[in-house]
């Protein structure tokens, strides 16, 4: 399993901005994973071996790894901010400074839109 999507293209065609839940899952050592939006991405300075699960959820801005709250973990540049998809085209991407090989990213969101 080498090869991986850096980036992917998802569509919001609700009538509203969807946040997005991304679980890394490891299967090696990785070093400082990174989610990234077109607005800007959630850095995580931790070390993750095989098995780890790290989750990273824009609705709650928490992070955790293995269940375990990581909020002290973050670089202080990251911003939950950017991590919600607008309506239209979104981009979304993951890397690591070690490691992005070995992980299994899946991104989550729930599309929402307005009553009547």
């Amino acid at each position: 399993r080498d090869a991986f999507a850096e980036t992917v293209y998802l569509d919001n065609d609700g009538d509203t901005d969807a946040f997005c839940r991304a679980v890394f899952t490891a299967r090696g050592e990785v070093t400082n994973p990174r989610l990234i939006t077109g607005n800007g991405y959630v850095r995580v300075l931790a070390a993750l071996a095989g098995g780890d699960v790290l989750v990273i959820d824009g609705r709650d801005k928490s992070v955790t790894i293995n269940g375990n709250n990581a909020a002290n973990k973050l670089d202080k540049a990251s911003s939950f901010d950017g991590i919600v998809f607008s309506v239209g085209t979104n981009s979304i991407g993951f890397t690591a400074d070690v490691g992005a090989n070995l992980l299994d990213v899946y991104v989550y969101y729930n599309k929402r839109y307005i009553g009547v």
